[in-house]
């Protein structure tokens, strides 16, 4: 699947990391990172949680200071950030498919 940004994964012990990267000083430095952890939870056992972190070069496009608020500063770069929407609306398949695979 073609991406508007680079893309860097990395297999994690529990679970994956995807880099949206942009070039910044010559070199790719991530502007924001998917991350999917399976982690253990009292009562319902394995749980697979997917969250979007800032990268380093987060903003790297910004017009004007970041919001000041933390989630809002999070939900704005999200937004900027083409390829995420994408990602994230292929995800569910690539999970089941993921499980599906690994029993």
């Amino acid at each position: 699947m073609p991406f508007a940004l680079p893309i860097k994964a990395d297999k994690l012990d529990n679970g994956f990391q995807m880099s949206l990267l942009r070039i910044k000083e010559g070199r790719p430095m991530s502007v924001g990172d998917i991350v999917a952890n399976v982690e253990q939870v009292d009562e319902k056992g394995d749980v697979l949680f997917v969250r979007f972190f800032e990268g380093p070069a987060s903003g790297i496009d910004r017009q004007g200071p970041a919001p000041s608020n933390p989630r809002e500063r999070l939900q704005k770069n999200a937004e900027a950030l083409i390829d995420v929407p994408i990602i994230m609306q292929t995800m569910k398949v690539a999970i089941q498919k993921a499980v599906a695979q690994n029993k």
